[in-house]
């Protein structure tokens, strides 16, 4: 099942946006949107989530234990958006991703991605 906010015009997504709904969404795509931040708790109660789309928003800042609660994520897509620093803090939650996307940002500074054990894909280009 999909839930798509795609090019709603968002800036923000509450922490606990999610949280006591039944987890049905495998698919989050949040694509084209003005979001800039996501914080800490935004994605809590989403753990049945596999695929989570933020590209071509305007996130520069992205909260340590954000993903903690997304253990089933599997593809991560964060590609055109502000991005300078990746803490690996921050994916180290992510043990089944297997696709991650963080091309076209202003990355300056990548960490070990060690803790991704099970990571097939990773783009960074430009």
């Amino acid at each position: 099942i999909e839930d798509t906010f795609k090019q709603k015009n968002l800036e923000l997504i509450d922490e606990y946006a999610f949280y006591g709904l039944i987890n049905t969404q495998e698919t989050l795509d949040f694509d084209l949107n003005f979001l800039t931040r996501i914080k800490n708790k935004t994605f809590a109660g989403l753990q049945k989530t596999k695929v989570l789309k933020l590209n071509r928003n305007k996130i520069n800042l992205i909260e340590r234990g954000v993903f903690s609660h997304l253990k089933e994520l599997e593809r991560l897509e964060l590609s055109f958006n502000s991005l300078k620093i990746i803490n690996i803090v921050i994916l180290s939650y992510l043990e089944n991703l297997l696709y991650l996307r963080l091309d076209n940002n202003r990355l300056i500074e990548l960490e070990n991605f060690d803790k991704l054990i099970n990571l097939k894909h990773l783009f960074l280009g430009f």
